[in-house]
């Protein structure tokens, strides 16, 4: 119920007739204007446009780890063998703190329990050194000397190793390939997922699917050991010589994996509890080495886990 009041007030009482009258009318009418405005709009419905899938919906505040590495596939085995890797990394490498602010786009609902919206994620420079030699496919192990196994060592012998190499092994039986790199990335994505929705704000176990363009920044140094040790629980290179490095910046793509245990997603704010996400790359980054030609058969991954964030939508 809307109400309007008059008064008469002490110019009303002390002005001339004609012009109290005149104010008089002119207040009426005011009145009468007003008074279907605010009616007309109280009855309009309030409808928020939604956003498009590239504005920033609001800014993320978290805690939890990233896992980023650079994996290197056996050359003497096929694509479709996942066993076989030229390298491992050392315990621990990769593995550091997510950043802590990050920004976060749209999502749109399809329905009331599936959704759809872009992905941003920023992955801190991380590296490894001292990569152990052979991973699965039957590395050569000697008591405590780590090496690539005999396909592998016979592929990069024929196909990688230049001359300088060749000398530097001959006469060493226990001879290692390993190497060290260092990673920064910006991945882009979109994806499509489902939800069990609980209520009005609350969702459990989503789930999303989707594709990611991954901007990389990478270097790598590659060198050859007399012989790779193993000390308690540590690696080391013995009589190490660096025999190339590269650098690049490429866009790679990947396949999106998504997973939120509990959240609560209102107008204002995002409560998310427990969540992972990863990208796998299946195209190689095709490095080129200054000394080298042929590839390392280089691919990224990448995997975080949120324990616990909160966004503030705009």
């Amino acid at each position: 119920m809307i109400s309007l009041h008059y008064e008469s007030t002490p110019e009303f009482n002390n002005c001339r007739i004609d012009i109290c009258d005149e104010q008089r009318h002119m207040n009426l009418l005011l009145k009468s204007l007003l008074l279907p405005l605010l009616l007309l709009l109280t009855a309009l419905p309030v409808q928020a446009e939604e956003k498009s899938w590239y504005e920033i919906d609001g800014i993320k505040f978290r805690t939890g780890l990233q896992w980023s590495s650079m994996y290197f596939r056996s050359p003497s085995r096929s694509e479709s063998d996942d066993e076989g890797y030229l390298f491992r990394e050392q315990s621990g490498e990769g593995l550091t703190n997510l950043f802590p602010v990050s920004i976060v786009f749209p999502e749109s609902l399809i329905n009331s329990f599936s959704f759809r919206g872009a992905y941003l994620f920023y992955h801190k420079p991380v590296g490894a050194k001292d990569l152990i030699p052979g991973h699965h496919g039957d590395p050569q192990n000697t008591g405590n000397y780590r090496r690539q196994n005999s396909d592998d060592r016979e592929w990069l012998i024929n196909n990688f190793f230049n001359s300088e190499d060749k000398e530097f092994i001959d006469g060493k039986s226990k001879w290692a390939l390993s190497g060290e790199w260092a990673m920064e990335q910006l991945a882009l994505g979109y994806y499509f997922g489902l939800f069990i929705p609980i209520g009005k704000y609350h969702r459990f176990l989503k789930i999303g699917l989707g594709f990611s363009a991954v901007l990389t920044k990478a270097e790598l140094t590659v060198f050859l050991c007399e012989e790779f040790e193993k000390i308690s629980r540590d690696y080391q290179c013995n009589g190490k010589k660096e025999i190339d490095s590269a650098s690049k910046t490429t866009i790679v793509t990947s396949p999106l994996l998504h997973l939120t245990v509990w959240e609560r997603y209102s107008e204002s704010s995002i409560f998310q509890i427990f969540s992972y996400s990863g990208n796998n790359s299946s195209s190689p980054l095709n490095i080129e080495y200054k000394k080298h030609s042929g590839s390392l058969n280089e691919r990224v991954v990448n995997t975080h886990l949120e324990l616990f964030s909160y966004t503030y939508r705009f």
